[in-house]
């Protein structure tokens, strides 16, 4: 089983929160107070059940909203996916469960998909957080090694607190040795009570046989109140005979005068029948003569009424003409109207034609395609017409522009190269430059060789060394400036300027190479005066003026300026050349897309019957003509239907008319006169008809009633006759006798059923009529009986209360009463708490049974599997765990084959113990139903290594098993992949 989704409702502080794609090791981090015990506990609560109000476990109900609850999609072997819902509603929360093949139920499919196990199970073997770590570090000595056996048990110390919780509620009821416990208590409190109630009996030896003797006597005395009770009752019979004696022998009589009577046929009740046949057989006589009178009237009257049958006869037909009528006045009506519309349409289409020039028949209209589909071409086609035209003015604006840009950059380029230097002045102007130039850069390197040739001659043989340092430094620093000025110079094309620094150098350069072979110093100063002379000479031959420079400097200048004028110019006209060819091409591309353009216009044109200036100028406006063209037509064509529909309507109508005029008179000139007389003769004509109608149904009334009443007379004879012969009688004087001696035999019958139900009420026996009437001394003797057995009562009644004084004064006042219901009250008391004591004692028992069945079957592989984990997890410093079966402990054995108590531990190695054993249990318990793994801050006071070996631990875990892992520490987020990390905020 794993989680794959949960989706919160509302819980605690989250509202709507989804967590999807939950990993097989799952990671969610978060801060404190971020929620993590929150989906923690929501995990359970939805598997298992909210917690109840009265139970200590948070329910984290939301505090801003009322949805309580959400859901949780699992992946199970079994049933694949499963989604489990839990919303407000009874204690634990109302359930909702649907699987993959869409069924869906409630608490007992969720039983069937996580099977047997409840929430506190859960939490013992597969969900541990930091609490149960902070417990291991509470616990000392034995207390902490059997908390770790408890573990490995059920996941907790709740073994263990069980145990001592069972063994504590067994001391504080009883101790062998103890005095204070309830149950020692209460067996002092019953010894003390049976060694009095013994004292007293011994006091007491005469009270057994007084108990029998009382006995005795009261069981005569029942005796003796049992004969009273016969003699009353033998006294009430005897009475009662007596009181029914007179009874029966009225009995007798009455039987004596129904045997004289004899049997007597007479039909029940039949002197009242016989009247009431006589009185309707009386009615009946008195109503058939007028109804016969009003028979013969009728008869006459519908025989005087002419009816025409014919009329009869054609009455529907004749009714649907006149129903027909309006019909017929608006087919009239309609005719007109059709006619005019057909006129005016063919004048409208006749407008059309004309100003399109059409001549085809108007029926070819319905051949052209005119729908909406080509009227959006011709529209667009009519679209691109004018962008066309607007295409082509925006092409004409653009080659008129650019034609008037040429011309006046043209002109611009004509005016600058006028003010351009000739070839002879352009050249002319730069050798008085390059002159001056030259001039300068000599008076620099005069300056500089007679700054060499002070130096030199400043020169004394005490300082020589120094000095010839120096110099050697100035002159390197003299041959690198004349250099880099050479360079220069060469690089903006004054050759040269360039020679004349660098012969300077290079004169430098071998006066240097000289040094260093040792040249004398005076051979320098000599080639140093020279070079002096030869500028000095060539300063002098320089004829230019400082006016002159500045013209030719000018100038040069200007006719630069002017020279980069132009090219600008010269590359704006080759831009314009090129806009221009542009628009050249731009106008045989429209040129060709425009004859395109009209030549489809045209071709639709002639689909349409239009010219060929129609269609190019007026296609739009010609095809909405058309489009009115055909609305006509459809227009007309469907009057002409209508007109021939209608006008067949009137033809129909009239022949019929014509055929009631064969079988019937009918008066009137048009239709419409002839059809309003025919509606008048047919309303007489069914006015009599009508009158007929009613009278042969009050005539066919009269007939049935008649016949009715002579069935009824005849029907009262035969049921008077049927009287007097149930009454063998045949004349009405007999039937009356017959019917007196009847009614004397059922009212002597009616007298001996009620004598009998009494008799019967009483109890009397019918065979006991022998019996003689009681006499008043038989009554005294049985009284005299009486009255000497009660005088004999209350003298046993006197002895016993006698013999129960005695008894009361050997009881001493009920002492020993008391303390025999005092013994049995606190036996009663003792055996109650026996029979507590007792379930405490079997729980221990169970218990105790259950842990050695588990000690020897499960207890091993388990630990095999703990001592494995606590083995990675330590690095191989411990190699096995093991028990005491004695003492119910665990020991944990080093590689080096020392053993230890859990308590002898580190408090991070008692933590890693804890953990493997969890995990152990978390696994063995896991082989059949795969359960997910919940961990909370497990593993806070491990070091690096330890966590890196957990995550190994983790990661062989996760294969079989899954595991989500809260924490609040950012350093563990380190030992997992970011996609199995989630975070809340």
């Amino acid at each position: 089983m794993r989680i794959k989704e949960i989706y919160i409702y509302g819980y605690g502080k989250f509202e709507q929160y989804h967590l999807a794609n939950i990993q097989d090791l799952q990671v969610i981090y978060g801060e404190n107070e971020a929620g993590k015990s929150t989906i923690m506990s929501f995990i359970q609560s939805v598997l298992f059940g909210f917690p109840l109000k009265q139970q200590n476990e948070l329910r984290y109900e939301p505090k801003g909203h009322s949805k309580y609850g959400g859901q949780v999609v699992l992946e199970t072997e079994a049933y694949g996916i499963v989604q489990v819902e839990r919303v407000k509603g009874k204690a634990t929360g109302d359930v909702s469960v649907l699987l993959a093949d869409g069924t869906r139920g409630g608490e007992e499919l969720l039983q069937k998909i996580i099977g047997t196990l409840d929430k506190a199970t859960y939490q013992a073997i597969y969900s541990f957080n930091i609490h149960g770590l902070q417990n291991v570090h509470k616990l000392k000595g034995e207390d902490l090694s059997r908390f770790l056996y408890s573990a490995s048990a059920i996941g907790s110390e709740k073994l263990m607190e069980a145990e001592n919780q069972l063994e504590k509620e067994m001391e504080k009821r009883f101790k062998p040795s103890g005095s204070r416990p309830d149950l020692n208590v209460q067996l002092a409190k019953l010894k003390q009570t049976e060694a009095k109630l013994n004292e007293a009996k011994t006091k007491i030896s005469a009270y057994d046989s007084l108990k029998t003797t009382l006995v005795e006597k009261l069981a005569k005395i029942k005796n003796m109140r049992e004969d009273i009770h016969q003699i009353n009752k033998e006294m009430v019979e005897k009475k009662e005979w007596n009181r029914l004696f007179p009874i029966i022998k009225e009995k007798e009589q009455l039987l004596e005068q129904r045997r004289a009577i004899g049997d007597v046929a007479f039909p029940k009740d039949g002197i009242m029948h016989y009247e009431q046949l006589e009185n309707e057989l009386l009615s009946i006589e008195n109503k058939l003569p007028p109804l016969l009178q009003k028979e013969e009237l009728l008869t006459n009257e519908i025989h005087s009424l002419d009816l025409n049958e014919a009329f009869l006869k054609e009455k529907e037909s004749i009714q649907l003409i006149i129903d027909d009528l309006p019909s017929y006045q608006q087919a009239i009506a309609q005719e007109v109207t059709l006619s005019n519309q057909i006129e005016q349409l063919q004048n409208e289409s006749s407008q059309i034609t004309s100003k399109l020039a059409f001549t085809e028949p108007l029926e070819m209209i319905e051949q052209y395609n005119l729908n909406f589909a080509m009227k959006d071409h011709i529209r667009q086609l009519t679209i691109k017409k004018e962008h066309f035209l607007q295409k082509k003015k925006e092409l004409e604006e653009r080659e008129r522009m650019i034609q008037q840009k040429r011309q006046e950059l043209a002109n611009f380029i004509q005016q600058l190269q006028a003010q351009q230097l000739t070839t002879d002045e352009r050249q002319r102007f730069k050798i008085v430059l390059q002159s001056e130039q030259e001039s300068m850069l000599l008076k620099r390197e005069l300056a500089w060789i007679s700054e060499q040739i002070s130096t030199l001659e400043q020169t004394n043989d005490k300082r020589s060394k120094n000095s010839s340092k120096k110099v050697m430094t100035g002159t390197w620093t003299s041959l690198i400036v004349f250099l880099i000025l050479g360079m220069v110079v060469a690089a903006i094309g004054y050759w040269q300027l360039a020679l004349g620094f660098c012969i300077p150098s290079i004169i430098f350069f071998l006066y240097l190479n000289q040094s260093k072979a040792n040249k004398s110093k005076q051979e320098l100063f000599m080639q140093l005066k020279t070079k002096q002379a030869i500028i000095t000479e060539q300063l002098g031959k320089s004829p230019s003026t400082q006016a002159e420079l500045a013209i030719a400097k000018q100038k040069l200048e200007h006719d630069a300026y002017i020279q980069n004028q132009l090219d600008v110019e010269n590359i704006k006209l080759q831009q314009l050349e090129q806009q221009f060819e542009e628009i050249i091409r731009a106008f045989e591309v429209w040129e060709k897309d425009w004859n395109r353009l009209e030549a489809e216009m045209i071709q639709i044109g002639k689909s349409f019957s239009l010219s060929e200036r129609m269609a190019t100028n007026y296609l739009l406006e010609a095809f909405q003509w058309l489009e009115s063209l055909k609305e006509l037509w459809m227009k007309k064509t469907s009057a002409l239907s209508q007109l021939a529909t209608v006008q067949t309507s009137i033809k129909e109508k009239t022949k019929k008319l014509a055929d009631i005029q064969k079988v019937l008179p009918i008066n009137g000139g048009n239709y419409q006169e002839q059809v309003l007389h025919l509606k008048q003769q047919l309303s007489i004509q069914l006015g009599k008809n009508q009158d007929i109608r009613e009278k042969t149904a009050i005539l066919q009334a009269i007939t049935e009633q008649i016949h009715q009443l002579q069935v009824e007379k005849q029907a009262i004879k035969e049921r008077i006759s049927q009287l007097f012969q149930q009454a063998n009688v045949e004349t009405k004087e007999q039937f009356y006798l017959q019917g007196e001696k009847a009614m004397q035999a059922e009212e002597l019958q009616r007298h001996l059923s009620s004598i009998t139900t009494e008799l019967i009420r009483a109890g009397w026996n019918m065979q006991e009529t022998n019996q003689p009437f009681y006499t008043e001394s038989v009554f005294q003797e049985l009284e005299a009986k009486k009255q000497e057995i009660s005088k004999e009562i209350d003298l046993l009644e006197s002895e016993c209360a006698s013999i129960k004084h005695e008894i009361e004064l050997l009881e001493d006042g009920g002492s020993y009463t008391e303390l025999l219901h005092t013994y049995y009250q606190e036996k009663y008391e003792f055996n109650e708490m026996a029979k507590e004591w007792s379930k405490y004692s079997t729980a221990k028992y169970i218990l105790q049974e259950s842990i050695k069945k588990y000690k020897f079957e499960k207890l091993p592989k388990l630990l095999q599997q703990a001592s494995r984990y606590f083995t990675i997890i330590a690095n191989g410093q411990y190699r096995r765990v093991y028990t005491d079966p004695l003492r119910d402990e665990l020991f944990v054995e080093r590689k080096d084959g020392i053993i230890f108590q859990p308590n002898e531990l580190s408090q991070a190695t008692q933590e890693q113990l804890y953990i493997s054993i969890r995990f152990a249990l978390a696994v063995v318990m896991n082989m059949k139903t795969n359960y997910p793994l919940l961990i909370d801050d497990g593993f806070v006071h491990f070091d690096k290594f330890r966590l890196q070996q957990m995550l190994e631990v983790l990661k062989e875990i996760e294969k079989d098993q899954q595991i989500i892992l809260f924490t609040c520490h950012q350093s563990l987020r380190d030992y997992f992949e970011e996609k199995s990390i989630v975070s809340l905020k």
